[in-house]
């Protein structure tokens, strides 16, 4: 692996400038989905891949993860004119018009590509060269019907069904009177509930071995899995600064936090903090958090991570899921709707039956409500606490130490501005919308679109 000094200016190369918001990485992360370490990761593969071009005479070819990255570097084009100076040659992007003649072409290029790499970079990582998106490694196929569609048809179904059940359970409703009727009812009610509960932690838990072990899933960082258990951006804030107390970064100084001098942020959250917090001399704790939530780099945390969250719920796995969860329930509400009909048909007083039925159909949406949200909420998070535990030991980071105990492992004073800011203090995670303004040095105002994925070819090896 002789790269030589080529290879220590591509690996240096900086792609945004020291104060944008909506620079390269954050940009490539917010309009892709991408989660913090898998943009990094992407990064790298792109310099490593426009290495192989530059020292190539021959044509390569990027996978569909790197051509994205390849795209949103076109755009901004003083970055890339600059970039492909100290790669000595402009590197001309070449699409794949799927001519036959070209078919071949392309396919030796992609094996090239592969030797080139493994002989100046070693194996590749699979999770930037062997995927088509960040999703793919989730092995989770796209339902052919959405929940709402699902959500739709039993709803239909139910009303249905209302009649056959009626005329099937009129004549042992009969013979009950309401004391057995509501034994028999809750006892059918807390077994399916419980049984439920049991085959959705199992399926949830399941679903996590679908995953190639390569996935983003199991690179993420404190701040995205805070994130997905909480749903608020403002939890993410709090741990970094708590995390930033404690290592002396910041300090707090009559109930405002101040930053201390000579001391770097350890990531772009931290970053994020330090800069604005330099910038607010005698800014409130709100006010702060305020700055802070609506910042682009917070918002493509909360963007990926609802986008995981989005593409999950939409799988064939968890709507089917689903679909079990929805006809048990709804067959308990059948059972305790029947029950009404009845005696409204015989003049039987029905009042505790609606009151009974009404809080099933609330405990029911209750029901189908978390388990929309439970995979990220508690599967995923304890997923990540065991291998912590089981990794990490006692030395776990004071960002997952927030994860496991929450508000518990605060520094006092932070803990004391935060319950004075409790009441106002309710900014939410779910304003997960990307944003977007002009970024970097492109003179254009947005991004060229998804990438041309299979279609693209590869790259001209030559000048």
């Amino acid at each position: 692996m002789n790269k030589g000094s080529l290879w220590n200016k591509v690996l240096a190369f900086q792609f945004e400038k020291e104060n944008d918001e909506y620079g390269f990485t954050v940009r490539l992360s917010t309009e892709n989905l991408w989660t913090i370490n898998f943009t990094e990761k992407a990064i790298l593969e792109y310099k490593k891949f426009m290495y192989l071009a530059a020292v190539s005479d021959q044509m390569v070819s990027p996978s569909e993860i790197v051509d994205t990255v390849w795209h949103q570097h076109l755009i901004f084009t003083g970055s890339y004119n600059k970039f492909c100076g100290i790669l000595g040659k402009q590197i001309q992007h070449v699409p794949s018009t799927h001519n036959k003649a070209d078919y071949q072409a392309f396919i030796d290029a992609k094996e090239r590509t592969k030797v080139l790499y493994e002989k100046h970079f070693g194996l590749q990582d699979q999770s930037i060269w062997n995927y088509s998106s960040i999703f793919e490694s989730l092995n989770l196929k796209k339902s052919k019907i959405s929940l709402k569609t699902a959500t739709i048809l039993g709803i239909n179904a139910v009303i249905v069904l209302a009649i056959p059940f009626y005329y099937v359970l009129k004549p042992l409703y009969i013979e009950f009177d309401s004391a057995i009727f509501f034994s028999f009812l809750i006892i059918i009610i807390v077994i399916s509930v419980a049984f439920l509960k049991i085959r959705n932690d199992f399926k949830l838990k399941e679903m996590v071995n679908l995953f190639d072990e390569n996935s983003f899933v199991f690179d993420l960082t404190p701040h995205e899995i805070i994130y997905v258990k909480n749903t608020n951006l403002k939890d993410v804030l709090i741990s970094s600064i708590n995390k930033m107390l404690d290592d002396g970064s910041l300090s707090i100084r009559d109930k405002k936090i101040k930053v201390t001098r000579g001391i770097d942020p350890k990531n772009s959250v931290e970053k994020e903090v330090y800069k604005v917090i330099s910038s607010q001399n005698n800014a409130v704790f709100l006010d702060l958090i305020s700055i802070l939530i609506n910042k682009p780099l917070l918002k493509s945390i909360s963007s990926s991570m609802n986008g995981f969250q989005k593409y999950f719920i939409k799988s064939q796995k968890f709507v089917s899921l689903f679909l079990v969860n929805f006809c048990v329930l709804n067959f308990l509400f059948l059972l305790s709707f029947t029950r009404i009909i009845t005696g409204l048909n015989r003049d039987k007083p029905v009042l505790l039956i609606i009151l009974f039925t009404l809080c099933l159909f609330i405990f029911i949406l209750y029901f189908l409500d978390n388990l929309m949200t439970q995979f990220f909420r508690q599967t995923l998070p304890k997923f990540y606490l065991q291998q912590l535990i089981n990794n990490e030991g006692n030395n776990i980071n004071l960002e997952w130490k927030y994860l496991i105990s929450g508000t518990v492992i605060l520094s006092q004073p932070l803990h004391a501005i935060i319950n004075s800011s409790a009441s106002k203090l309710t900014y939410s995670g779910s304003d997960a919308g990307s944003g977007g303004c002009s970024g970097g040095d492109s003179g254009s105002g947005s991004s060229c679109g998804s990438s041309c994925g299979s279609s693209c070819g590869g790259c001209g090896g030559g000048d």
